[in-house]
């Protein structure tokens, strides 16, 4: 049983009613979601840092997400209203396809 695995069940025995839980990262790809590799990519793609390529190009490796599956949520990316985020985002994409189509 993963750590996820372990919080919801343990969730599940403590809460009396119904709730709505956001999963993100590790949690989600755990647990099974299936847009939780994209997700994941993305949230690392916003920042241009060689610690989050290299787990950029991990989550790429291990999901078998093809480079027209990238270049699509890239490209319907939810970013914020942030010159900074933005421009991060198009720096390390185009650092991550330039590494894939090497």
């Amino acid at each position: 049983m993963t750590n996820a695995q372990r919080i919801l069940a343990l969730l599940d025995a403590k809460l009396t009613s119904p709730v709505e839980l956001t999963l993100y990262g590790r949690a989600a790809l755990h647990l099974g979601f299936p847009d939780a590799p994209i997700d994941l990519l993305l949230r690392k793609l916003m920042r241009d840092d060689p610690i989050d390529r290299a787990d950029a190009q991990f989550i790429v490796r291990v999901s078998n997400l093809g480079i027209s599956d990238i270049i699509e949520a890239i490209s319907r990316a939810r970013v914020p209203d942030s010159p900074e985020i933005q421009e991060q985002l198009e720096r390390a994409s185009s650092k991550l396809l330039k590494t894939l189509t090497a």
